[in-house]
């Protein structure tokens, strides 16, 4: 567990991430693309503008976490767990036109 910890900018390209819960964590534009996530869970982390390109989310539970503006392509979001506000929020992101 992490726990208060600032993220902010880092990178984390490509690791492998398994068994990692965050609480009250700072990850703001930082590079997580490529990465293998297992048992992956950030808490209310705030991802805003990180970067997932690339990484496979399914399964991850970001219903606490701040996703503003987060980055992906669209294909890394299938399976993961959202609030309907947030997935209202990523549709955008997918090109949809909500009315």
């Amino acid at each position: 567990m992490l726990e208060e910890c600032n993220f902010s900018l880092s990178n984390w390209d490509g690791a492998s991430i398994r068994a990692l819960r965050m609480q009250k964590c700072g990850l703001r534009t930082a590079n997580l693309t490529g990465c293998k996530l297992r048992a992956f869970d950030p808490g209310d982390a705030d991802l805003t503008e990180a970067s997932f390109f690339g990484t496979p989310l399914a399964g991850v539970d970001l219903r606490r976490a701040c996703i503003d503006r987060l980055v992906v392509e669209g294909r890394e979001l299938a399976g993961a767990i959202v609030t309907e506000p947030q997935a209202a929020q990523l549709a955008r992101l997918l090109g949809l036109v909500i009315r």
